[in-house]
């Protein structure tokens, strides 16, 4: 009997010590419901399935800056004009005080023709004003002699009239006398070829003691004050090329770049590369530059100065309006806005207004996002 009391004892002992733990842990689960209910653990970390459904953003910060747009890879040739200069009149040439490949400045005598003939031509004219003039003294001394008479009844007034179209006869003979010795001053000086710019004889093409007619080309000169790329641009860049453009250049023979801006632009795209043929007007530079030479630069499309620029990418458009996302930094939301798009390029765009310095605006996400939205972020 003491052995089946002792056996309903420890029995008893090992039902109480279940009924403790069942008490204990129902306790836990209490206290875990009652936490639940109130509110969220504050530091509880969210689970990777709570970051999935949260955007994580690429932030960039608004500075203005600087903005330039250009067009590179341009490739042409130096242009140099050139002038093919002649003699007015024929002649005989005496001296050729210059040959190809020396230069000369404005004003030079390039060439001169044998003024012997010109010389005499010109005497001889000259006596013919000289003779002119006699003359109309002569016939001016009649005329008022006849006038003196006509006063005394001894020349009736037809007399007198015919000595007044003498003295008008004779007046018109020196001014033509006039005009052909001026005409014959005129040839000496042509006997003399001038240098119409600074430049270099690229060619000479008479000789000495020949004998030449009036027009044929005596020299081609290059003009060293103006200086022309030809340019070969892609097709692909056509809408970004206008007249009056800065353009900037460099040769594979001097370091220093060239200046200039784009003169004109051929409206038609030619050859088998389809190419813009347009043509560049350069600054004199601070060397020489000759016909022929390879350049290669870049045409400057746009500068805009101290000006927010974003990447395209950033961009989102519904029907006409233009926005993007600005991240707020406080809620670690992100507000959609609409802004005022400027000037763009392939990757970039200039803003013109709704942005500020120091905002910080969304330019990738992996999530679609919508106004309002919470998100992670990265810069």
């Amino acid at each position: 009997m003491k052995g089946v009391v002792k056996k309903l004892k420890k029995k008893n002992k090992i039902v109480v010590f279940v009924l403790i733990c069942l008490v204990g842990l129902f306790g836990i689960l209490l206290i875990q419901s009652l936490t639940s209910s109130d509110g969220e653990d504050k530091t509880k970390v969210p689970t990777q399935e709570e970051n999935q459904k949260t955007p994580l953003v690429t932030l960039q910060k608004i500075v203005k800056q600087d903005f330039t747009d250009v067009v590179d890879g341009i490739t042409g040739k130096i242009d140099v004009p050139r002038a093919k200069l002649a003699f007015e009149i024929g002649g005989t040439v005496s001296d050729l005080p210059h040959d190809k490949g020396d230069k000369v400045q404005t004003g030079e005598i390039l060439a001169l023709l044998d003024p012997s003939e010109l010389i005499l031509k010109e005497k001889y004219k000259k006596n013919a004003v000289d003779g002119a003039l006699i003359e109309l003294e002569k016939a001016m001394r009649s005329l008022d002699e006849s006038r003196e008479k006509m006063g005394t009844g001894y020349l009736t007034q037809s007399k007198v009239l015919d000595f007044e179209l003498e003295v008008s006869l004779r007046k018109n003979k020196l001014e033509a006398a006039h005009l052909e010795l001026d005409s014959a001053v005129e040839s000496s000086k042509k006997a003399k070829l001038h240098a119409p710019f600074d430049g270099v004889v690229l060619e000479r093409k008479i000789e000495k003691g020949e004998s030449i007619s009036a027009g044929k080309e005596a020299f081609v000169l290059l003009n060293l004050n103006d200086f022309y790329a030809d340019l070969e641009i892609n097709e692909r860049k056509l809408s970004k090329i206008k007249s009056g453009q800065s353009i900037e250049l460099k040769t594979n023979v001097f370091s220093e770049i060239i200046t200039g801006v784009i003169h004109s632009v051929v409206p038609a795209v030619q050859g088998k590369a389809n190419v813009l043929a347009a043509r560049a007007k350069l600054n004199k530079p601070g060397f020489d530059l000759l016909p022929g030479m390879f350049v290669i630069g870049k045409v400057i499309v746009q500068i805009q100065k101290n000006v927010v620029v974003i990447p395209l990418k950033a961009l989102s458009k519904e029907g006409d309006k233009v926005f993007v996302f600005v991240f707020n930094e406080s809620a670690k939301t992100v507000l959609k806005r609409e802004i005022v798009p400027g000037y763009a390029t392939r990757d970039e765009m200039v803003i013109q207004d709704k942005l500020s310095e120091g905002e910080k605006i969304v330019v990738d996400t992996n999530l679609p996002l919508k106004d309002g939205m919470a998100v992670r972020s990265e810069e």
